[in-house]
């Protein structure tokens, strides 16, 4: 009996040592609860009793601290995600905000650009049937220089092609307008120079060049003759009748407003031209066609 309570002393020391050092470094739940239940088998061989009651606290008091510790983490991993999916919600939100924005940017300024560039070009078409009325005030102007615009002038008394002028400006119904009413504000004048330079009055039905091919003959020493004798197969019509203009010293602006091609047609058919005749890109076409 001595010997059996010096052996279970002998444990409870080395147990008590166990504690201790469990107390000391880190507590392990398999570790606490061997030593609990090795306490309890020492008890039952004092006492004969075992007792699992500190032993069951204990667990519930680890099972509650693990479930308070699972809880926790859960709520933190919910609002975690609670946060990652506002944040995500944000980023959508404000990337939605970024392209509507460009969106509305890119439609003002294709909104103004357009509009820019509808306004440019309803300026310079506004500049351009400026110049175009101009040129053909100047050409009415240069026509009935010297006789107010009522009296006929024989092809003898004229220089620099004013009786050409007069009569091609007589075909489009100018020289008519002026002479019957010679005024600055006569409105069916403008409407008329509007219509030609606006290209709303045809003016290939206006201009009777059957008529006029004898005049620029009669005051260019027979130039229409000339050059149909010599370059008739190779011109069209067209092209005939720009040379009969650049002979009567017409500008390529009044070439452009009283036959209504553009000034790059013109162009391209004096190109056109001097290719069909074997000229250089610099030589004069009246002179070219005058032998000269």
């Amino acid at each position: 009996m001595l010997f059996e309570n010096w052996r279970i002393g002998f444990c409870q020391y080395y147990l008590d040592k166990g504690k201790e050092e469990v107390v000391r470094f880190k507590k392990f739940l398999t570790t606490e609860n061997m030593i609990a239940y090795y306490q309890g088998l020492i008890d039952y061989t004092r006492y004969g009793t075992f007792d699992f009651l500190d032993v069951m606290r204990y667990n519930d008091s680890i099972h509650n601290a693990l479930y308070a510790l699972q809880s926790t983490i859960r709520r933190k991993d919910e609002s975690k995600e609670s946060l990652s999916n506002a944040n995500l919600m944000l980023t959508v939100e404000r990337q939605e905000a970024q392209l509507t924005l460009l969106f509305c940017i890119l439609v003002l300024v294709l909104a103004g650009g357009g509009a820019f560039f509808y306004i440019r070009g309803r300026r310079n078409r506004l500049i351009e049937a400026e110049e175009r009325i101009e040129t053909l005030n100047r050409l009415l102007v240069e026509a009935t220089k010297g006789d107010g615009g009522h009296e006929e002038i024989p092809a003898t008394e004229v220089k620099d092609g004013q009786f050409f002028r007069k009569i091609l400006l007589q075909q489009l119904g100018i020289i008519r307008l002026v002479a019957t009413q010679p005024t600055s504000q006569n409105q069916e004048l403008l409407r008329r120079i509007s219509g030609i330079t606006n290209h709303e009055l045809p003016v290939e039905s206006l201009l009777v060049w059957e008529d006029l091919y004898p005049v620029i003959d009669r005051i260019y020493d027979r130039f229409y003759t000339k050059m149909n004798q010599r370059f008739g197969s190779l011109l069209i019509d067209k092209e005939q009748q720009l040379c009969c203009l650049l002979c009567a010293e017409f500008s390529t602006k009044e070439i452009s407003v009283v036959t209504q091609q553009s000034i790059p047609t013109i162009y391209q058919r004096k190109t056109n031209i001097r290719k069909k005749l074997g000229m250089g890109e610099k030589e004069d076409i009246v002179e070219f066609i005058l032998g000269k």
